[in-house]
């Protein structure tokens, strides 16, 4: 009798031990994504991977498998994390047991040294049996992908220069005047056009009076980067896109909005080139980092088109720009650019050039 029970013990543990090894991948739902999408280059940030038991029955064994390869690098050094001498990264390891409905989260440190776009490796999900004897394994097939901005330039003579187009942009918005708003009225002196009259304020003067406009209200910049140019080489584009990031943020410091496009290739993007609107604040800063991020040493088309196709946008958009800031790798210019262009009436233009930069740089080294 107690041999027969015991047979009969055996079986059913035979029984459970392979229907859990079925059903051991069945009964999860299994995620990873990074804790941010745009992140700075040596900022330590977190992928994430969850595992959910989405049954009502206790799973005994879960493993999760995930490498990183350069330049994404793992913070966190225990015993998950393993190198790989063959594929030359790291490849981190966790494992848990699943109570009924139960999910667990492993939570990865890591940083990025360098700019650019990278797409995350998918990781490895493996379920098992009680007794640990068999693996059954599949790849999770989520697409995730983090950005990397470019780094800020810290030489003061960037700073100098943005210190001096700021100042200009701020006086010449009191130069202009804006029809909308009015600040009050004046008495006509016979050189304003018949459109400034206030009919209403002139009967109830009973002399002829004309409007008094306010100044425009804010300045607003155009951002334009560069890279059609036969002097571009991969360190040129990346001082181009430090540059870039380094007029956003000061023009974000000092509250002045602006529009940023540029004709560099833009690497994982549904379109070859990037074109950021008129706007300021973080969701804006953000999405100008993006793009600087994707931007590979490559254009997509060429000055011409950009300029053109900037006009157009600001256009339609009813944007009217006092400045312009032009980033290339070598010597463009922006000559014709509209009623913005540096030569005109209209605004102001700084010019930012890598050949330049680096040619200053070495003459102060001599």
């Amino acid at each position: 009798m107690t041999l027969l029970f015991l047979i009969l013990l055996l079986l059913l543990a035979l029984a459970a031990q392979m229907r859990v090894f079925q059903c051991s991948l069945k009964m999860l739902r299994s995620d990873y994504w990074p804790e941010r999408k745009i992140v700075d280059p040596e900022d330590p940030f977190d992928v994430v991977v969850s595992v959910r038991n989405m049954s009502s029955h206790y799973v005994p064994f879960v493993k999760v498998e995930e490498f990183f390869r350069e330049p994404i690098h793992v913070l966190q050094q225990d015993v998950h994390i393993s190198g790989d001498a063959v594929r030359g990264g790291a490849l981190f390891t966790g494992t848990a047991d699943l109570r009924a409905y139960q999910e667990v989260q492993f939570r990865i440190p890591v940083a990025v040294r360098e700019r650019g776009r990278y797409v995350l490796g998918h990781p490895e999900l493996a379920g098992g049996d009680f007794l640990g004897l068999r693996e059954k394994t599949k790849t999770m097939e989520q697409y995730r992908e983090i950005v990397v901005a470019p780094r800020e330039i810290r030489e003061p003579g960037i700073f100098q220069v943005m210190g001096s187009f700021l100042g200009d942009l701020s006086v010449r918005r009191f130069l202009y005047e804006d029809p909308v708003l009015t600040a009050g009225f004046r008495e006509y002196t016979g050189r304003e056009p018949m459109k400034m009259i206030s009919w209403k304020q002139s009967a109830r003067r009973g002399s002829w009076m004309v409007n008094q406009y306010d100044y425009t209200t804010e300045a607003s910049v155009t951002v334009l980067l560069n890279l059609d140019s036969p002097m571009l080489t991969e360190e040129r584009a990346e001082w181009c896109f430090s540059a870039a990031r380094t007029v956003c943020a000061a023009l974000e410091k000092e509250r002045i909005p602006y529009r940023f496009r540029t004709n560099a290739v833009q690497a994982g993007g549904f379109h070859v080139d990037a074109d950021v609107g008129e706007g300021l604040g973080e969701v804006h800063f953000l999405t100008v980092l993006e793009c600087l991020g994707r931007g590979m040493a490559k254009a997509a088309g060429s000055l011409e088109s950009l300029i053109r196709e900037t006009e157009e946008r600001e256009r339609m958009a009813g944007e009217t720009s006092r400045g312009i800031v032009f980033i290339t790798p070598g010597k463009e210019t922006v000559e014709g650019y509209g009623s913005s262009a540096g030569g005109s009436e209209h605004g102001n233009l700084l010019v930012l050039s890598a050949v330049r930069e680096y040619e200053e740089m070495e003459r102060k080294d001599r």
